[in-house]
């Protein structure tokens, strides 16, 4: 899973160099395909069913340690699994992210400030005025 992540890293920064709207679109299509696979609770619901029958509530270090029902067993794995599922989704939000703003950030606001860095005066030089 790493390499798919450092290879769309590395679409994106030549995308974001010679602009191809071809890669952009793979891109897009990558990431929401990304997110339709990496959304579902399917496998959460199926480590639910499958998870032991009892299990250690999370409980502070000073109590002692309760055991689950299990309801709260299936609740317990849900929320792990959720959680493992839905931090999958930060990679192809991203990069959506980065493909709706680049546009933006690169061909307008970049060479704004650029362009207003250049024209700001040196604030070690004394103006001319002074000079004479």
């Amino acid at each position: 899973m790493l390499y798919i992540h450092l290879i769309v890293i590395a679409l994106l920064l030549v995308e974001a160099r010679w602009r191809l709207a071809w890669l952009r679109l793979v891109l897009v299509a990558f990431a929401l395909f990304d997110l339709r696979m990496s959304t579902s609770l399917t496998p959460a619901y199926r480590e639910a069913m499958t998870y032991p029958r009892r299990v250690n509530l999370p409980a502070p270090p000073s109590e002692p340690p309760m055991l689950a029902t299990d309801y709260q067993s299936g609740v317990v794995a849900m929320d792990k699994e959720a959680t493992h599922v839905l931090r999958r989704v930060v990679i192809p939000s991203y990069v959506l992210a980065w493909l709706a703003i680049s546009p933006l950030l690169l061909d307008r606001i970049l060479p704004a400030l650029i362009r207003a860095s250049r024209r700001r005066p040196n604030s070690g030089a004394a103006p001319a005025a002074e000079r004479s």
